[in-house]
């Protein structure tokens, strides 16, 4: 049985986002299904016009899956749309529009105010992120396998030995990634952000990304 040497090593890195991935959020109501579905038919084709005319590519505006399902009508004035259970006297929908683009300022003042001034019954969520993630957690692979050889062959040498093969080797990665966004929708009363100038786009402050990454290595001792 060969003898070895086990040492975890944990490197962390921040890093600029680079990409900024805008989520915006439609849900809806009717009696009929098919009045249903022709609102957000409607809703979504012109959102994804007026996003077309900021000047985002056909190919940039992604839709999510459309889901539609009956429900119990709301009895309440307040409350607004549908609620799931009970006897089928609606239908409601939910589905959102992703737009993945180069972090700029700009871009999300233009985003924004296109949304606004289409849909104020919209979500406007946007997330910061790295455009290559891979690149970045493989440079703190590379950062960690280095520092743990290092703290491996301090503890060799002072034993007397030296390493040999790598016997064993396991990583792991955390990371973090910024939320925020600012709702729409001008109709919910107890709704903090809608009471907020429609016209004013969010703070634009995006937050770096920390990396972590963890190795544990096994190297075999030699004489």
């Amino acid at each position: 049985m060969p003898r070895f040497v086990q040492i975890g090593a944990v490197v962390h890195k921040e890093f600029g986002p680079d990409t900024m991935v805008v989520d915006i959020r439609i849900e809806g109501g009717d009696h009929d299904r098919e009045a249903c579905i022709a609102s957000y038919n409607a809703r979504f084709s012109a959102l994804r016009n007026a996003l077309l005319a900021t000047g985002l590519e056909a190919s940039e505006i992604q839709s999510d899956r459309l889901d539609i399902a009956a429900c119990q009508a709301s009895k309440t004035k307040r409350e607004r749309g549908f609620h799931r259970g009970g006897a089928a006297e609606g239908y409601e929908y939910r589905s959102s529009i992703a737009v993945e683009v180069p972090v700029s300022k700009r871009t999300l003042e233009r985003l924004w105010k296109a949304v606004v001034d289409t849909d104020k019954g919209a979500d406007f969520c946007i997330r910061f992120k790295l455009k290559d993630e891979d690149a970045a957690k493989a440079e703190l692979l590379c950062e960690a396998v280095t520092e743990g050889r290092k703290r491996a062959e301090a503890l060799a040498s002072a034993a007397g030995e030296r390493l040999g093969r790598v016997l064993s080797i396991s990583h792991d990665f955390t990371d973090e990634e910024e939320w925020f966004g600012s709702s729409l929708d001008m109709d919910n009363e107890d709704d903090e952000a809608s009471k907020a100038s429609p016209s004013a786009a969010p703070e634009f402050n995006p937050a770096t990304i920390e990396v972590e990454c963890s190795v544990s290595v096994e190297w075999e001792l030699l004489d």
